[in-house]
């Protein structure tokens, strides 16, 4: 089978990674202003700055998942475009699909906070993000996790039988 689906949702562009025969580099443009460059923080995530290194684009740290709802190892990296480079490697035991998604989080207000502040914001389409200033940066790297909520069932696999030709993706049943 082999292969890899490309979805964007809201401010996610995800990979559905199909088999242990799929890729598992998968590359996102970033749209850095011109002088401008991406650099990936200590925490994993990501940030594109103007010429001037103002911050113009945060994304969250990577995450990815096995059908089975277990995390798998991933990464950034920056290419010589200044774009970001998701790379996945799936356990062993992974259990396909894998779903990876970058997220795109705007730019985080850290105005009036401290290295060591942690503060949780809604989002406003049913999830929430949770920002950390890391200890000793001066406020430079924001670690934020996104979360949906309320709770969801583990991933389950949404396949051809739900109609050749469309998109398949991992879906979440939520209660």
């Amino acid at each position: 089978m082999g292969g890899s689906t490309r979805a964007t949702v809201g401010s996610s562009r995800m990979v559905l990674i199909h088999d242990e025969t799929s890729p598992t580099t998968y590359r996102f443009a970033m749209h850095v202003p011109e002088g401008g460059y991406t650099k990936v923080g200590p925490d994993g995530s990501a940030t594109v700055y103007d010429r001037s290194g103002n911050a113009v684009q945060h994304v969250a740290h990577p995450w990815a998942f096995d059908s089975a709802g277990r995390p798998q190892k991933t990464w950034y990296v920056v290419d010589a475009n200044c774009d970001l480079i998701q790379h996945v490697e799936p356990a062993d035991d992974a259990m396909y699909p894998i779903l990876a998604d970058p997220t795109s989080v705007g730019i985080v207000d850290t105005d009036g906070r401290s290295d060591g502040d942690t503060w949780t914001e809604d989002l406003g389409n049913g999830e929430t993000a949770t920002h950390h200033i890391a200890e000793g940066t001066g406020g430079q790297s924001v670690d934020t996790r996104v979360v949906l909520i309320p709770p969801c069932t583990p991933l389950e696999w949404c396949g051809p039988e739900h109609g050749e030709g469309r998109l398949r993706a991992m879906i979440r049943t939520c209660g």
